[in-house]
């Protein structure tokens, strides 16, 4: 990233000590670290300055060694940098060679130090800038989430994070969403705010241990008795040498990915933590100011990164919405190069008051499309957003119009975006499924005239595969598009017909539950209102709504033209057997559970009401449904009490 310094530093300062006071830090550990590096920095800390106490030794950050390669793909993962951490320090200090390393798992929490003696907690702070922080001993005391006392005389300094099992986080989150209350971000910096205002919420958090000082030599030795005093602590994954084969710590690291979302009793993991196991090796080796040479952590490759906005260009979408995109400069996140970011919406863009040269945040999770999730920073001169708006679309050059938050081209038949777009939708995956048609192909047919201005149902029209040939100049290429059309013409269904004309208002899931209950637009616009509302869970308005997008000219015609020319979609009629509510997290996804129910001839909602036929309850439900259930008596059911039941349902293929 080029980027000068131009306050970063002071920036970073003002963040850290935010993070370290309040738990509200507008930026996460991995964009504080991405820009930290640009500056040289290390250590994330700062000096609380309330009731500040010194640490008896430093408790400073680890260094990282870095993962490159998509971050949930792990044959894809690359360990050069491990590698050669393991070469320099065995090289620099080869009197460690035959020494053991620990390997533990790097908790997403809050570093916090705890001192006993004579068997009773005497002083608890935060890690601070690593020289000193906060007392928080009073805090620790009435949270109930460390011992009080313990069976051990001797004065000892146990070291740990605390942090919140991702499922209890979860089910916290579901909770406030669902009494209209906003969820936390993260659970980091959520139990770094209820630690600074000494929150009720502190109880459902948890304090593992990952070191202890005034025990033994042995580091494992001094888990183990930890352990026996009540202390949780944190898991001894394996051990290495420095002369054993990298194999040896990558496969317990790979192995480690399954678990780094967290459980219902683990916090989120965002990496490991390699550590000698001897005290005396330690002080052997020590370390600088900011951090030891005994310990490193080895990151996860990251899902987050942070890049500079370098231009902000507009898209023209499907139904007409003016879409800005921010270019960056690139950026690897989880393997992938990423260049350009979409904002989604002109409030967006405003929102986030975003402008060429800012430093922003961008997130991506498998395969995910790149989010940009925040400005991180901002220089001193800059443009202002509102000039970046356009006064006309970027396709047609027509006069857009604010509808919303949205700006839209409303030259919907003409606008050469749109209508790209309307025949990218008919030819995807979910249409008529024509692989050998993309982007550049559909703009030479569109541009060239091949459908006669038809509009979809051109691709089926006389003499379409001698004028695609031309516009090609390959007749082996539109022998084998034409082809492609042919065979979907026998094997479309009608929800994939109905998404492949693209019905404003009607995706995908909405044509699936249509397809169960019709056999063609006609059945749709004949049904009364009542049923479809039934079907489709619509609220009248967008009933109506629907059926007035299906009597528009171009889906009238582009029905009768296909009719005409032998596309006669697929159905398969299903009984409406009722409707339920999916709550909490079950074995399969999502939309895999929701597709099982609706091929059985049920229809899913959000909310419990008295038309709610059944409440499907996963691990950690929303309890205000489940309560609302059994005030209304209506049946909860397990997964695998809504397996059994649907086996008694007979359906025809």
């Amino acid at each position: 990233m080029n980027n000068d310094d131009n306050g970063l530093t002071g920036y970073l300062d003002e963040q850290a000590n935010l993070y370290h006071t309040t738990g509200q830090s507008a930026i996460s550990d991995a964009v504080y670290d991405s820009l930290a590096r640009t500056v040289g920095r290390v250590v994330v800390g700062a000096k609380d300055g309330r009731d500040t106490v010194k640490h008896n030794t430093p408790m400073l950050s680890l260094n990282n060694i870095l993962t490159t390669g998509v971050c949930d793909q792990v044959e894809t993962w690359e360990y050069t940098a491990l590698s050669h951490w393991m070469s320099t320090v065995l090289s620099r200090l080869p009197m460690i060679r035959d020494s053991v390393w620990v390997i533990e798992p790097k908790l997403d929490g809050l570093a916090i130090r705890l001192n006993y003696v004579d068997g009773r907690l005497i002083s608890a702070a935060l890690r601070g800038d690593g020289v000193y922080g906060r007392d928080v001993t009073t805090v620790m005391v009435d949270s109930g989430i460390v011992p009080l006392e313990i069976d051990y005389r001797d004065a000892i300094e146990v070291r740990g994070e605390v942090n919140c099992a991702e499922g209890v986080f979860t089910a916290l989150n579901t909770q406030l969403r669902d009494d209209g209350l906003k969820p936390y971000s993260n659970a980091r910096n959520a139990v770094a705010g209820w630690m600074s205002s000494a929150s009720p919420h502190l109880a459902i958090c948890q304090f593992t241990l990952y070191d202890a000082m005034g025990i033994s030599d042995c580091h494992v030795r001094n888990k183990e008795v930890c352990a026996g005093l009540g202390f949780t602590t944190a898991k001894t994954l394996g051990t290495f040498k420095l002369t054993d084969t990298l194999e040896t710590i990558t496969d317990i690291f790979t192995q480690s990915a399954s678990q780094r979302s967290g459980s219902m009793t683990d916090c989120l993991w965002d990496g490991l933590v390699y550590k000698l196991d001897s005290h005396i090796d330690r002080l052997a080796i020590g370390g600088n100011d900011t951090a030891p040479m005994w310990a490193i952590a080895h990151k996860y490759p990251p899902s987050e990164a942070t890049t500079v906005v370098v231009g902000i260009t507009f898209t023209v979408g499907i139904d007409g919405r003016i879409t800005p995109v921010c270019q960056c400069d690139p950026v690897e996140i989880g393997g992938v190069i990423v260049s350009e970011c979409t904002l989604h919406s002109m409030h967006r863009l405003h929102d986030l008051n975003i402008s060429v040269g800012d430093t922003v945040s961008i997130t991506r999770n498998g395969d995910v499309i790149p989010h940009l999730h925040s400005v991180v920073y901002r220089p001193t001169t800059r443009m202002e957003t509102a000039d970046y708006a356009p006064k006309r679309c970027p396709s047609c050059q027509s006069v857009l119009e604010t509808v919303g938050k949205h700006l839209y081209c409303e030259n919907h038949e003409q606008c050469p975006s749109q209508e790209l777009s309307r025949h990218l939708r008919f030819v995807s995956e979910r249409g008529f499924n024509i692989d050998e048609l993309g982007t550049e192909r559909l703009k030479v047919v569109l541009q060239q005239g091949v459908l006669l201005g038809e509009g979809v149902s051109g691709w089926y029209s006389d003499g379409v595969e001698d004028r695609l040939a031309t516009a090609l100049n390959s007749a082996t290429v539109a022998r084998k598009i034409i082809g492609a059309f042919e065979v979907a013409k026998d094997k479309i269904s009608l929800a994939n017909y109905l998404y492949a004309l693209y019905i404003p208002g009607c995706g995908y899931t909405l044509s699936k539950k249509l397809s169960y209950h019709v056999r063609s637009i006609q059945d749709i616009l004949s049904m009364p209102n009542t049923q479809l509302m039934e079907i489709t869970q619509l609220k009248e308005h967008a009933v109506i709504a629907l059926k007035m997008q299906l009597m528009s000219s171009r889906i009238q015609e582009a029905d009768h033209w296909m009719t005409v020319r032998g596309i006669i979609p697929k159905t398969q009629i299903t009984t409406i057997r009722g409707s339920v509510v999916i709550t909490g997290t079950l074995s399969q996804s999502r939309q895999a559970i929701t597709a099982m129910l609706e091929r059985y001839g049920y229809t899913t909602t959000t909310s419990v009401n008295q038309t709610t036929t059944a409440v499907i309850c996963g691990d950690a439900p929303s309890m205000s449904k489940v309560n609302r259930a059994v005030k209304l008596n209506i049946p909860r059911w397990t997964e695998s009490q809504l397996t059994e039941h649907l086996s008694t349902i007979h359906i025809t293929e």
